[in-house]
Protein backbone atom coordinates (compact mmCIF):
# COMPACT_ATOMS: atom_id res chain seq x y z
CA UNK A 1 0.00 0.00 0.00
CA UNK A 2 1.43 3.29 -0.76
CA UNK A 3 -0.36 6.70 0.83
CA UNK A 4 0.75 9.90 -0.86
CA UNK A 5 0.28 13.47 1.10
CA UNK A 6 0.05 16.77 -0.91
CA UNK A 7 1.60 19.72 0.57
CA UNK A 8 -0.99 21.91 -0.72
CA UNK A 9 -4.61 20.33 0.39
CA UNK A 10 -7.15 23.24 -0.92
CA UNK A 11 -8.38 21.12 -3.57
CA UNK A 12 -6.94 17.59 -2.72
CA UNK A 13 -5.38 16.11 0.56
CA UNK A 14 -3.85 13.11 -1.02
CA UNK A 15 -4.40 9.15 -2.14
CA UNK A 16 -4.29 5.52 -1.06
CA UNK A 17 -2.86 3.03 -3.32
CA UNK A 18 -3.58 -0.58 -2.77
CA UNK A 19 -2.55 -3.27 -4.88
CA UNK A 20 -3.51 -6.46 -5.92
CA UNK A 21 -2.15 -9.69 -6.43
CA UNK A 22 -2.92 -12.59 -8.73
CA UNK A 23 -0.78 -15.33 -7.13
CA UNK A 24 2.49 -13.75 -6.68
CA UNK A 25 1.94 -11.57 -9.45
CA UNK A 26 0.74 -7.44 -9.93
CA UNK A 27 -2.54 -7.70 -11.42
CA UNK A 28 -4.37 -4.21 -10.73
CA UNK A 29 -4.63 -0.70 -8.19
CA UNK A 30 -7.46 0.64 -6.22
CA UNK A 31 -6.66 4.38 -5.86
CA UNK A 32 -8.62 6.17 -3.42
CA UNK A 33 -8.32 10.04 -3.71
CA UNK A 34 -9.44 11.94 -0.43
CA UNK A 35 -10.63 15.81 -1.95
CA UNK A 36 -10.05 18.61 0.46
CA UNK A 37 -13.71 18.35 2.06
CA UNK A 38 -13.05 14.60 2.78
CA UNK A 39 -14.72 12.96 0.35
CA UNK A 40 -13.70 10.24 -1.07
CA UNK A 41 -13.53 8.59 -4.69
CA UNK A 42 -12.29 5.30 -5.64
CA UNK A 43 -10.59 4.57 -9.12
CA UNK A 44 -9.50 1.05 -10.42
CA UNK A 45 -6.47 0.52 -12.80
CA UNK A 46 -5.56 -3.29 -13.92
CA UNK A 47 -1.90 -3.86 -15.17
CA UNK A 48 -1.22 -6.32 -18.06
CA UNK A 49 1.99 -8.60 -18.16
CA UNK A 50 4.61 -9.98 -20.63
CA UNK A 51 6.32 -12.66 -20.31
CA UNK A 52 9.46 -11.18 -17.52
CA UNK A 53 5.88 -9.60 -16.00
CA UNK A 54 7.06 -5.95 -16.40
CA UNK A 55 4.17 -3.94 -16.55
CA UNK A 56 3.04 -3.28 -20.43
CA UNK A 57 0.10 -1.75 -20.36
CA UNK A 58 -2.44 -0.16 -17.42
CA UNK A 59 -5.88 0.30 -18.45
CA UNK A 60 -8.97 1.49 -16.14
CA UNK A 61 -11.67 -0.32 -14.93
CA UNK A 62 -13.69 0.29 -18.68
CA UNK A 63 -10.83 -1.18 -20.11
CA UNK A 64 -9.23 2.57 -21.61
CA UNK A 65 -5.67 2.65 -22.14
CA UNK A 66 -3.83 4.86 -19.30
CA UNK A 67 -0.67 4.11 -20.35
CA UNK A 68 1.48 2.15 -22.62
CA UNK A 69 5.54 0.97 -21.43
CA UNK A 70 8.40 0.59 -23.44
CA UNK A 71 11.68 -0.53 -22.15
CA UNK A 72 15.48 -1.31 -23.29
CA UNK A 73 16.54 -5.39 -22.72
CA UNK A 74 17.78 -4.26 -19.35
CA UNK A 75 14.89 -3.09 -18.18
CA UNK A 76 15.35 0.67 -18.42
CA UNK A 77 12.09 2.97 -19.48
CA UNK A 78 12.38 4.36 -23.44
CA UNK A 79 8.80 6.12 -22.65
CA UNK A 80 5.52 5.73 -21.04
CA UNK A 81 2.23 7.49 -23.41
CA UNK A 82 -1.16 7.63 -23.18
CA UNK A 83 -3.58 6.31 -25.86
CA UNK A 84 -3.44 9.32 -27.52
CA UNK A 85 0.45 8.78 -27.93
CA UNK A 86 1.80 11.90 -25.82
CA UNK A 87 3.94 11.13 -22.52
CA UNK A 88 2.43 10.43 -19.27
CA UNK A 89 3.65 13.14 -17.00
CA UNK A 90 4.14 11.31 -13.93
CA UNK A 91 4.60 7.54 -13.82
CA UNK A 92 1.35 5.63 -13.61
CA UNK A 93 2.76 2.65 -12.49
CA UNK A 94 4.95 2.44 -9.54
CA UNK A 95 5.83 -1.07 -10.37
CA UNK A 96 7.05 -1.68 -14.12
CA UNK A 97 9.71 -3.70 -15.30
CA UNK A 98 9.91 -7.44 -13.85
CA UNK A 99 7.01 -6.14 -11.59
CA UNK A 100 9.68 -4.00 -9.48
CA UNK A 101 9.07 -0.87 -7.90
CA UNK A 102 10.96 2.23 -9.53
CA UNK A 103 12.30 4.58 -7.24
CA UNK A 104 11.68 7.90 -8.99
CA UNK A 105 14.44 9.99 -7.20
CA UNK A 106 17.43 7.47 -7.30
CA UNK A 107 15.79 5.42 -10.53
CA UNK A 108 16.71 2.52 -9.39
CA UNK A 109 14.21 -0.75 -9.25
CA UNK A 110 14.03 -2.64 -5.73
CA UNK A 111 14.06 -6.52 -5.81
CA UNK A 112 13.84 -7.40 -2.54
CA UNK A 113 17.89 -8.33 -1.97
CA UNK A 114 19.36 -5.46 -3.57
CA UNK A 115 18.25 -2.49 -5.94
CA UNK A 116 19.28 -2.65 -9.51
CA UNK A 117 20.07 0.14 -12.56
CA UNK A 118 19.09 -0.58 -15.52
CA UNK A 119 20.54 2.02 -17.43
CA UNK A 120 23.85 -0.36 -17.02
CA UNK A 121 22.18 -3.65 -16.57
CA UNK A 122 23.91 -4.35 -13.35
CA UNK A 123 22.86 -4.33 -9.58
CA UNK A 124 24.44 -2.01 -7.56
CA UNK A 125 24.87 -4.16 -4.36
CA UNK A 126 26.88 -7.50 -4.22
CA UNK A 127 25.09 -10.49 -4.58
CA UNK A 128 24.55 -11.50 -0.76
CA UNK A 129 24.94 -15.21 -1.86
CA UNK A 130 28.22 -14.10 -3.52
CA UNK A 131 27.46 -16.53 -6.29
CA UNK A 132 29.90 -17.03 -9.18
CA UNK A 133 32.85 -14.62 -10.25
CA UNK A 134 30.53 -11.67 -10.78
CA UNK A 135 28.44 -10.22 -8.32
CA UNK A 136 26.49 -7.96 -9.71
CA UNK A 137 25.28 -8.94 -13.43
CA UNK A 138 21.68 -9.43 -13.70
CA UNK A 139 20.05 -12.29 -15.16
CA UNK A 140 23.11 -13.98 -16.81
CA UNK A 141 23.56 -11.34 -18.90
CA UNK A 142 20.18 -12.31 -20.95
CA UNK A 143 17.15 -10.26 -19.59
CA UNK A 144 15.03 -11.80 -22.41
CA UNK A 145 14.99 -15.09 -20.97
CA UNK A 146 15.72 -15.17 -17.49
CA UNK A 147 14.22 -13.08 -14.21
CA UNK A 148 15.23 -12.57 -10.69
CA UNK A 149 12.38 -11.90 -8.62
CA UNK A 150 14.51 -11.59 -5.56
CA UNK A 151 17.79 -10.23 -6.44
CA UNK A 152 19.54 -13.87 -5.54
CA UNK A 153 18.21 -16.54 -7.93
CA UNK A 154 17.53 -16.55 -11.46
CA UNK A 155 14.83 -18.30 -13.36
CA UNK A 156 13.68 -19.39 -16.47
CA UNK A 157 10.69 -17.80 -18.33
CA UNK A 158 10.89 -19.81 -21.76
CA UNK A 159 9.39 -23.18 -19.94
CA UNK A 160 6.49 -21.46 -17.66
CA UNK A 161 3.75 -24.22 -17.41
CA UNK A 162 3.29 -25.03 -14.56
CA UNK A 163 0.96 -28.44 -13.76
CA UNK A 164 -1.88 -25.87 -11.98
CA UNK A 165 -2.01 -24.10 -15.75
CA UNK A 166 -4.89 -26.96 -15.96
CA UNK A 167 -7.52 -28.58 -13.87
CA UNK A 168 -8.82 -31.42 -16.60
CA UNK A 169 -8.57 -34.67 -15.59
CA UNK A 170 -4.92 -36.79 -15.75
CA UNK A 171 -5.34 -39.33 -18.66
CA UNK A 172 -8.70 -41.84 -17.32
CA UNK A 173 -7.96 -41.33 -14.32
CA UNK A 174 -9.90 -39.14 -11.85
CA UNK A 175 -6.61 -37.03 -10.59
CA UNK A 176 -6.32 -33.95 -12.05
CA UNK A 177 -3.31 -32.75 -14.05
CA UNK A 178 -2.83 -29.69 -11.12
CA UNK A 179 -2.53 -32.36 -8.55
CA UNK A 180 -0.15 -35.12 -10.34
CA UNK A 181 0.53 -33.96 -13.61
CA UNK A 182 4.44 -33.54 -13.08
CA UNK A 183 5.38 -36.10 -15.48
CA UNK A 184 2.83 -34.44 -18.19
CA UNK A 185 4.12 -31.41 -17.59
CA UNK A 186 7.96 -32.38 -17.93
CA UNK A 187 7.30 -33.84 -21.04
CA UNK A 188 5.32 -31.27 -22.23
CA UNK A 189 7.95 -28.22 -21.75
CA UNK A 190 10.58 -30.77 -23.06
CA UNK A 191 8.30 -30.91 -26.47
CA UNK A 192 7.93 -27.52 -26.36
CA UNK A 193 11.50 -26.38 -26.27
CA UNK A 194 11.93 -28.68 -29.21
CA UNK A 195 9.30 -27.63 -31.36
CA UNK A 196 9.72 -23.58 -30.75
CA UNK A 197 6.09 -23.65 -29.94
CA UNK A 198 4.50 -23.32 -26.63
CA UNK A 199 2.44 -27.14 -26.39
CA UNK A 200 -0.23 -26.61 -24.05
CA UNK A 201 -0.86 -28.96 -20.92
CA UNK A 202 -4.62 -29.79 -22.39
CA UNK A 203 -3.51 -30.61 -25.84
CA UNK A 204 -0.31 -33.02 -24.82
CA UNK A 205 -3.16 -34.74 -22.15
CA UNK A 206 -5.38 -35.28 -25.46
CA UNK A 207 -2.40 -36.85 -27.14
CA UNK A 208 -1.58 -39.26 -24.71
CA UNK A 209 -4.70 -40.38 -24.22
CA UNK A 210 -5.75 -41.03 -27.92
CA UNK A 211 -2.08 -42.66 -28.45
CA UNK A 212 -2.83 -45.04 -25.18
CA UNK A 213 0.18 -44.09 -23.07
CA UNK A 214 -0.66 -43.65 -20.26
CA UNK A 215 -0.34 -46.86 -17.66
CA UNK A 216 -2.82 -47.48 -14.80
CA UNK A 217 -5.01 -44.68 -15.64
CA UNK A 218 -2.39 -41.53 -15.43
CA UNK A 219 1.31 -42.83 -15.73
CA UNK A 220 3.35 -42.02 -17.77
CA UNK A 221 6.55 -44.28 -18.47
CA UNK A 222 9.85 -43.01 -19.85
CA UNK A 223 9.55 -44.83 -23.22
CA UNK A 224 5.93 -43.72 -23.57
CA UNK A 225 7.23 -40.04 -22.17
CA UNK A 226 9.47 -40.23 -25.45
CA UNK A 227 6.61 -41.54 -27.98
CA UNK A 228 4.48 -38.06 -26.67
CA UNK A 229 7.37 -36.16 -26.91
CA UNK A 230 7.87 -37.43 -30.49
CA UNK A 231 4.32 -37.09 -31.41
CA UNK A 232 3.89 -33.69 -30.39
CA UNK A 233 7.40 -32.88 -32.34
CA UNK A 234 7.05 -34.86 -35.63
CA UNK A 235 10.55 -35.70 -34.74
CA UNK A 236 12.35 -38.79 -33.51
CA UNK A 237 13.13 -39.11 -29.99
CA UNK A 238 15.89 -40.97 -28.09
CA UNK A 239 15.99 -41.23 -23.97
CA UNK A 240 18.01 -42.76 -21.38
CA UNK A 241 18.23 -42.96 -17.34
CA UNK A 242 20.57 -42.27 -14.84
CA UNK A 243 20.17 -44.28 -11.63
CA UNK A 244 22.47 -44.89 -8.30
CA UNK A 245 23.60 -42.93 -5.66
CA UNK A 246 22.83 -39.54 -5.34
CA UNK A 247 26.12 -38.24 -6.27
CA UNK A 248 25.96 -40.21 -9.32
CA UNK A 249 23.27 -39.40 -10.70
CA UNK A 250 24.26 -35.36 -10.35
CA UNK A 251 27.55 -36.35 -12.43
CA UNK A 252 25.67 -37.82 -14.94
CA UNK A 253 23.37 -34.74 -15.41
CA UNK A 254 26.80 -32.60 -15.63
CA UNK A 255 28.14 -34.95 -18.02
CA UNK A 256 25.05 -34.55 -20.08
CA UNK A 257 25.77 -30.62 -20.09
CA UNK A 258 29.20 -30.50 -20.71
CA UNK A 259 28.90 -33.45 -23.46
CA UNK A 260 25.94 -31.47 -25.60
CA UNK A 261 23.16 -29.07 -25.16
CA UNK A 262 20.49 -31.03 -26.77
CA UNK A 263 19.54 -33.35 -23.42
CA UNK A 264 16.82 -32.50 -21.91
CA UNK A 265 16.85 -33.99 -18.70
CA UNK A 266 14.28 -34.57 -16.15
CA UNK A 267 15.04 -35.74 -12.21
CA UNK A 268 12.59 -37.49 -9.74
CA UNK A 269 13.30 -36.49 -6.44
CA UNK A 270 11.32 -37.44 -2.77
CA UNK A 271 9.56 -34.03 -1.45
CA UNK A 272 6.63 -33.70 1.33
CA UNK A 273 3.16 -32.42 1.31
CA UNK A 274 3.24 -28.49 1.94
CA UNK A 275 0.18 -28.99 4.13
CA UNK A 276 1.59 -31.80 5.99
CA UNK A 277 5.13 -31.94 6.08
CA UNK A 278 4.87 -35.56 7.49
CA UNK A 279 3.43 -36.80 4.11
CA UNK A 280 6.22 -37.63 1.82
CA UNK A 281 5.35 -38.36 -2.08
CA UNK A 282 7.57 -38.16 -5.46
CA UNK A 283 7.83 -35.58 -7.62
CA UNK A 284 9.61 -34.33 -11.36
CA UNK A 285 11.35 -31.76 -12.15
CA UNK A 286 12.75 -30.37 -15.51
CA UNK A 287 16.44 -29.56 -14.88
CA UNK A 288 18.03 -27.21 -17.62
CA UNK A 289 21.41 -27.25 -18.71
CA UNK A 290 23.83 -25.13 -17.09
CA UNK A 291 23.68 -21.76 -17.56
CA UNK A 292 26.47 -19.67 -19.28
CA UNK A 293 27.47 -16.07 -19.74
CA UNK A 294 30.83 -14.05 -20.11
CA UNK A 295 30.91 -13.66 -16.53
CA UNK A 296 30.65 -17.12 -15.19
CA UNK A 297 29.50 -20.71 -15.59
CA UNK A 298 27.20 -22.33 -13.16
CA UNK A 299 28.56 -25.85 -13.18
CA UNK A 300 28.55 -29.43 -11.86
CA UNK A 301 26.85 -28.50 -8.21
CA UNK A 302 24.12 -25.81 -9.94
CA UNK A 303 22.23 -27.20 -12.43
CA UNK A 304 19.27 -25.10 -12.71
CA UNK A 305 15.43 -26.28 -11.51
CA UNK A 306 12.46 -25.52 -13.45
CA UNK A 307 9.78 -27.14 -11.63
CA UNK A 308 6.72 -28.91 -12.99
CA UNK A 309 4.91 -27.44 -9.85
CA UNK A 310 4.87 -23.51 -8.48
CA UNK A 311 6.51 -24.21 -5.82
CA UNK A 312 9.05 -22.72 -7.25
CA UNK A 313 12.08 -24.88 -6.37
CA UNK A 314 15.15 -23.47 -8.54
CA UNK A 315 18.31 -25.66 -8.46
CA UNK A 316 20.57 -29.02 -8.05
CA UNK A 317 22.90 -28.61 -5.60
CA UNK A 318 23.28 -32.20 -4.17
CA UNK A 319 19.84 -32.82 -3.96
CA UNK A 320 16.88 -30.26 -4.19
CA UNK A 321 16.06 -27.43 -2.18
CA UNK A 322 13.05 -25.18 -1.37
CA UNK A 323 13.10 -23.47 1.30
CA UNK A 324 15.60 -24.48 3.39
CA UNK A 325 14.80 -28.31 2.98
CA UNK A 326 16.39 -30.79 1.29
CA UNK A 327 15.44 -33.33 -1.16
CA UNK A 328 16.43 -36.23 -1.84
CA UNK A 329 17.47 -36.82 -5.79
CA UNK A 330 15.83 -40.32 -6.95
CA UNK A 331 16.54 -40.55 -10.71
CA UNK A 332 17.39 -38.05 -13.86
CA UNK A 333 15.87 -39.49 -17.30
CA UNK A 334 16.95 -37.25 -20.10
CA UNK A 335 15.57 -36.92 -23.79
CA UNK A 336 17.25 -35.84 -27.16
CA UNK A 337 16.22 -35.98 -30.64
CA UNK A 338 17.90 -38.60 -32.87
CA UNK A 339 20.16 -37.83 -36.18
CA UNK A 340 17.91 -39.05 -39.33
Amino acid sequence: MEVEVNGDQSIEKGKKNRYVLSGDLLAGRVTTTVAADDSTTVAKSWYHLDHLNSTKVVTDETGSLEVNYTYRAFGEQLRHLDSSGQPVPEDLATYSYSGKELDDTTNLYYFNARYYDASIGRFINVDPIQDGSNWYVYCSNNPLSFIDPTGLTIEDVTTETVQQASTNNLGESDETIAKAGCVLTAYTRIASAISGEKISLDTANEVATELELFSNGNELMIENGAALIAALTGKEIGYGSIEGPEGSIMDGISYLDRRSDSFYVTARIDTYSLSDSTKRYQHTVNVNEGLTSGDYIIGRDRQPVVDTSNRGRTELQNGLFENGSREELLRADYFYVKDN
